[in-house]
């Protein structure tokens, strides 16, 4: 009986012992304050029981003592605060224009004011069924520069300030992307010649015959024939001619020509087309960009002062600088 007796006082001595020891190498402290059977020291909120140690922002931070709002409405694993959909589930969080708002939950205004099947927010004129796209050329927010020497084929004084010409192309589209109409804004910005010269371009891909409607040209010499419609006469292929002085366009002016139907952008082409100047009110004689074909009016062989460099009419001397 003695036996079984001190056996047990040595249990109770052992598991004392054991206690004690275990509490010194913490400290002589229990360490888990909230009692939830994770130590302070792993816990991620040790003054607030969470066995589970929820922590859905893993921020390192327990959910029950989180100050960041950690509600997530739409059970998707992203928070409300930073949910772009937080009432739908969204878990890859796409937001397909990039206003901060996801597609799950983007309601799209279906308003189409003129019928033309263009969305009034994707429309640039939302109440003109005949127009929906604008194109820019070379930019919206920049013009292009051509300047001509006026001494073709001579070499001249090869400053290229006889006529400088700075424009921008904007075509109107329909809904089908096909071009309505077109306005070439431009002007002057240097005029170095002695001569009067003219300045125009060819759209090659267009009869007189498409063209409805010219308006802006400012045409005071008296050496330019044009059409009903505004388009120069006797012509093969659609020509406009913006001025007949280019004095006349030293300020900004805008052409604005509109087709009897619609047409392809290939059928249009790329502004600023095949502009050329006509010299010194010689209808006959153009000035073409390098590798450019004259007009239908134009003759390659006029007469002229000086050495001809350009002895096969491309525009381009012999040696390869361009006569613009």
């Amino acid at each position: 009986m003695k036996t079984v007796f001190f056996k047990f006082i040595s249990l109770l001595i052992c598991i004392g012992l054991a206690t004690s020891c275990a509490n010194e190498a913490l400290g002589g402290v229990i360490n888990d304050s909230d009692g939830d059977g994770i130590i302070n020291s792993v816990d991620n909120c040790p003054e607030t029981a969470n066995p589970n140690q929820e922590d859905l922002d893993e921020d390192g931070i327990g959910d029950v003592c989180d100050p960041t709002d950690d509600t997530d409405t739409d059970a998707d694993g992203i928070i409300d605060a930073e949910d772009n959909c937080p009432e739908i589930a969204n878990p890859n969080q796409e937001d397909s224009d990039e206003n901060g708002v996801g597609d799950a939950c983007e309601t799209v205004d279906q308003t189409d004011t003129d019928g033309d099947g263009i969305l009034d927010q994707d429309d640039a004129y939302p109440e003109d069924p005949e127009v929906a796209f604008e194109f820019f050329t070379p930019s919206k927010y920049g013009k292009g520069t051509i300047a001509f020497e006026d001494l073709w084929p001579s070499k001249g004084d090869y400053d290229f300030n006889d006529a400088a010409l700075s424009y921008q192309a904007i075509a109107f589209l329909n809904a089908e992307n096909l071009a309505v109409g077109l306005n070439f804004v431009c002007n002057i910005k240097a005029n170095g010649a002695g001569y009067t010269n003219g300045i125009g371009f060819e759209i090659e891909g267009l009869t007189p015959a498409q063209i409805e409607s010219v308006t802006g040209p400012v045409l005071t010499q008296n050496f330019i024939n044009v059409n009903a419609n505004g388009t120069e006469a006797n012509q093969d292929n659609a020509v406009i001619i913006l001025a007949d002085d280019v004095d006349n366009i030293l300020t900004e002016t805008t052409i604005s020509i509109r087709f009897t139907q619609p047409i392809s952008s290939a059928d249009l082409g790329v502004a600023p087309f095949n502009p050329f100047i006509i010299v010194n009110k010689v209808r006959e004689k153009e000035i073409h960009l390098p590798y450019k074909n004259i007009t239908s009016l134009g003759v390659q062989s006029l007469d002229f002062i000086g050495v001809n460099k350009d002895s096969d009419g491309n525009f381009i001397s012999d040696n390869g600088f361009p006569w613009q």
